[in-house]
């Protein structure tokens, strides 16, 4: 399925699962305290691009290097966007989660990429939109040692989800993944994905959808 697919899929059964509460939040049989359900097969990426959408919450998702894309099938009862999330990761073995100050991270459970830890000391950018923001925090003078180090460039320059809204945004001693969630919700978006590719992982894109 692709991509584009999938989205569209995640689209139609959120709307379904949770826009239509005469439809679908009914009480569990087992659990009257989650009274709605998610019904999913598809890209975990688009899915939870559309939750945190819908849900008004801020998702980081880094990717797997050895597994970009990962598909997730998901049939269950929940209450809670926490209780969304716990199940998707069940369902994606090699990935964990964590909720930090209603800042949510899917990441690999190993091999995650040192830079998304690297301490950024100062950040600040002006009037800007959401990738010259992160291309801005990208050409750090502390980003580009830990790049070197790991021997990593990024691609992708060129997209970002359209109407792109400009921001300010100014940040000390946060994490290159904080810094990435505070320029997120700063633009008004929702959702970002880190993702490694080429042959040896050498390459990474940055994005504010699910591509």
């Amino acid at each position: 399925m692709s991509t584009k697919r999938a989205f569209m899929l995640a689209i139609l059964l959120m709307l379904f699962c949770l826009a239509s509460p005469q439809l679908s939040a009914q009480p569990s049989t087992t659990d009257r305290s989650k009274p709605n359900k998610i019904v999913f097969d598809g890209d975990m990426a688009a899915l939870l691009a559309q939750i945190a959408e819908l849900h008004k919450v801020n998702i980081g998702l880094e990717t797997a290097p050895n597994q970009p894309r990962t598909n997730v099938k998901i049939d269950f009862w929940f209450a809670t966007v926490d209780d969304v999330v716990e199940g998707i990761i069940k369902a994606a073995p090699g990935y964990q989660w964590r909720n930090q100050g209603g800042f949510i991270d899917v990441y690999p459970t190993d091999f995650g990429c040192p830079l998304l830890e690297t301490t950024v000391s100062e950040f600040e950018v002006n009037n800007k939109d959401w990738l010259a923001a992160t291309e801005t925090l990208t050409n750090l003078p502390e980003v580009g040692r830990e790049l070197n180090v790991l021997g990593l460039t990024r691609r992708n320059l060129d997209k970002q989800t359209p109407p792109a809204t400009l921001f300010s945004v100014s940040l000390r001693n946060v994490s290159f993944r904080r810094a990435l969630h505070e320029i997120t919700k700063s633009s008004q978006n929702s959702f970002w994905m880190f993702k490694r590719y080429g042959n040896r992982g050498q390459e990474f894109s940055i994005s504010n959808a699910p591509f």
